[in-house]
């Protein structure tokens, strides 16, 4: 699929609640970057912001109530915890 160019055009926003020093966190940062070597076009979505900790290779949107004011359109959205997901749907 590496090469299948409408794979690519996709735009994921994957929505993180904060980027605190956690595993689950860790584990959609390290799922990001795979997606990004394979091609595709991801952003993350946070409250926080920025991040420190971990070599994220994406830019980093930051929403404060995950409401989609200052999100762009986007293909496929990913909520990546349950307190997200109703705020997520409406960007979707």
């Amino acid at each position: 699929m590496k090469g299948d160019k409408h794979v690519k055009k996709i735009k994921y926003y994957v929505f993180v609640g904060n980027n605190l020093i956690m595993g689950g966190t860790k584990i959609v940062f390290e799922q990001v970057n795979r997606l990004l070597e394979m091609g595709r076009n991801v952003k993350v979505v946070s409250k926080d912001g920025q991040l420190d900790w971990f070599n994220l290779k994406t830019e980093v949107l930051q929403e404060a109530d995950f409401k989609g004011r200052n999100i762009p359109k986007s293909d496929l959205v990913i909520g990546t915890y349950f307190t997200a997901v109703k705020d997520v749907m409406i960007v979707a």
